[in-house]
């Protein structure tokens, strides 16, 4: 049997498989905030308006600025210790409006639910392909007060009500198509999941189309056919080398190298893209609403944390131990050290929560989990410091819920109550 450690990184494996094609757009959000750029204000005037004072639009924040930043309280007031409830690999966690927690837990196919003081409230699903019934509940988020579960491997989504009962279920779209397109049409996308439900059960998809190589954030008919695209262009900049060997070609990711972090709030109303340039030390976040219009965009200076040589030398090793031959080895490392940064990537994680703020977690230092938060329209608000592994997964007004792992790695949901000044 996994354990729990395993589990996560056989899901996280499991997640990175299903959001393939997001692989194939690392520098999507690069040429989409070029072309959303032209939705606000140019850049040339705007890099010289200060992010504090600014809602919307583009502005550019210094690593001084960000250093600045004042430190909000975070003070724990109601922990979901995982070893008294039995918690096992938690993937989702949401807070109904009545602030009822829901607990999304894979491997025993259910979603747990807790009250505002943490108290068990009973579970929603078991293991089948029944009517509530689930083989492999991988997210979630809300219509209104209705809880929604997509389960990638029966392909459908199943609605709760805030009572916890089975509302209905759909099917997920297996192919989306433009208006009037036939199923052979290239511009069909076969890779596809949803990242929103909305009213009327019109979707937010995330989708690669194989034959044109395009992958882009999409809103569809529940049946699949394209509304409109929200995010639309092929091409990335380069983070794998990939070989031509005998038995076919291997692609060799360049350690260290910053992922494209995308995130969408609970409810679907605001995405968030970032992207990183290292030889710029700068990362830029870029915020979409629902119907494809920018709320804002943030460039957002940092000082580079170097990567210590010894760390590159062993990863650039880890990435080659699937190459044999001495004269493919040595072109291989060649390719790959070319690729790899000298620091470390500013920003880890991103989390949109239920209020449309924009979460950014730093590089973790000092055993510290550090945030920076973002307002729905582009002010930073602050920055929020949690003990050691902390990885935040939802929040409320005045509240953000994270998820720790213990030394014997069982996971527990804690609630810190947060202290946000008012807006000047």
């Amino acid at each position: 049997m996994n354990t729990p450690r395993e589990s996560r990184n056989v899901m996280e494996d499991q997640r990175l498989h299903d959001q393939d094609h997001w692989r194939h757009m690392r520098t999507l959000l690069i040429v989409a905030v070029i072309s959303l750029t032209s939705c606000v204000d140019n850049r040339s005037t705007a890099a010289n308006t200060s992010a504090f004072s600014v809602d919307g639009g583009r502005a550019t924040i210094n690593a001084e600025d960000i250093a600045s930043l004042a430190e909000l309280s975070a003070t724990e007031d109601m922990r979901i210790d995982g070893n008294i409830t039995d918690l096992t690999l938690i993937e989702w966690v949401g807070i109904f409006r009545d602030g009822t927690i829901a607990v999304l837990q894979p491997a025993d196919q259910t979603v747990r639910f807790f009250s505002v003081s943490g108290a068990p409230l009973g579970a929603f699903g078991r293991k089948g392909g029944g009517p509530g019934e689930f083989e492999r509940p991988l997210a979630a988020g809300w219509v209104g007060d209705t809880l929604w579960i997509r389960d990638p491997l029966l392909r459908r989504i199943t609605f709760v009500s805030p009572q916890r009962a089975l509302l209905r279920t759909v099917p997920t779209p297996s192919k989306l198509l433009p208006a009037g397109a036939s199923a052979s049409d290239t511009t069909v996308y076969h890779t596809s999941y949803p990242r929103a439900v909305y009213a009327g059960d019109t979707l937010l998809m995330s989708a690669f189309n194989r034959a044109t190589q395009t992958a882009s954030l999409l809103r569809t008919s529940s049946t699949g056919t394209i509304v409109k695209s929200i995010v639309d262009e092929p091409n990335a900049a380069p983070s794998s080398v990939t070989l031509d060997l005998a038995n076919g070609k291997l692609s060799l990711r360049a350690p260290f190298m910053p992922r494209l972090l995308t995130d969408v709030a609970p409810d679907g109303r605001l995405s968030a893209l970032l992207t990183t340039d290292m030889k710029q030390s700068t990362y830029t976040l870029t915020v979409i609403g629902a119907n494809g219009d920018t709320a804002f965009v943030r460039d957002i200076g940092f000082v580079g944390e170097p990567v210590p040589s010894d760390s590159m030398e062993q990863a650039v090793e880890k990435a080659l131990e699937r190459v044999t031959g001495t004269a493919q080895r040595m072109n291989a490392k060649r390719q790959v050290e070319a690729l790899v940064p000298d620091h470390f990537a500013p920003v880890t994680r991103m989390v949109v929560d239920g209020l449309g703020r924009t979460w950014l977690g730093l590089r973790p230092r000092a055993g510290v989990s550090r945030w920076l938060l973002f307002s729905g329209r582009g002010r930073p608000l602050g920055t929020v410091s949690l003990p050691g592994n902390s990885r935040v997964v939802a929040a409320s007004e005045n509240a953000v819920y994270a998820i720790t792992m213990d030394d014997m790695d069982v996971e527990s949901v804690v609630r810190y109550a947060l202290t946000i000044p008012p807006k000047k």
